[in-house]
């Protein structure tokens, strides 16, 4: 199959994942709008407030670089992972130190045990960045087609089954760390590379240069 044929396929499996997360998204809000009360929605609304400005830091442009860059070999993709996960465990940490601060800013008691559990979501999602670019690098849209739905289907389920068991604004946490989680874990089943420990400050200066 030449570049053209991988390309116009791959635009399709694209499209056809959007699609399948937009109605998947839409279905499981409105299974969770009927059993959940809507405070539920306001505290992790609250709290992905600083998750979002702090999640502009989680992307130093790694993805990216190693997409557009012919030739990737172990040392560029090993220093992309091992940057992407130390920087994904320093936005944990930040985040998890400023949830006190939420807390008192909303005067919210609840939003400090919320904001710690939801701290680990850069760690998770920084896990998987590096697999899913080479994915993208490889051109195999089909497979991060199938992660992508699968995730999301993961975390909807679970948000609904905590929500049945009258988990309250918790099932909301469960749902984004569940499909962070997934996501990184199914990434790495599909991506036949581990990362290694090698780690290169030439190959990550060039990286940098492009993806800063």
């Amino acid at each position: 199959m030449g570049l053209r044929d991988k390309a116009i396929r791959g635009m399709g499996w694209s499209v056809l994942s959007q699609g399948s997360k937009v109605v998947i998204t839409l279905v499981a809000s409105s299974v969770l709008a009927h059993l959940l009360e809507p405070s539920d929605f306001g505290l992790i609304g609250m709290v992905i407030v600083f998750s979002n400005l702090i999640g502009l830091l989680n992307d130093m442009g790694l993805p990216s670089a190693l997409i557009q860059r012919k030739e990737a070999g172990e040392p560029y993709i090993s220093s992309a992972f091992w940057i992407n996960l130390s920087e994904g465990l320093v936005l944990t940490a930040l985040f998890a130190a400023i949830a006190p601060a939420i807390a008192l800013f909303f005067r919210e008691s609840r939003l400090l045990a919320i904001s710690l559990a939801l701290s680990p979501l850069f760690l998770l999602t920084s896990l998987g960045m590096i697999q899913a670019a080479l994915l993208q690098k490889r051109l195999h849209f089909k497979a991060l087609a199938i992660v992508d739905v699968a995730s999301i289907t993961i975390g909807g389920a679970t948000a609904i089954g905590l929500a049945l068991a009258g988990a309250g604004a918790w099932s909301l946490v469960a749902q984004g760390l569940a499909s962070a989680a997934s996501f990184s874990l199914l990434m790495f089943l599909a991506v036949d590379w581990k990362p290694s420990l090698i780690f290169s400050w030439q190959s990550t200066r060039e990286l940098l240069g492009y993806g800063l």
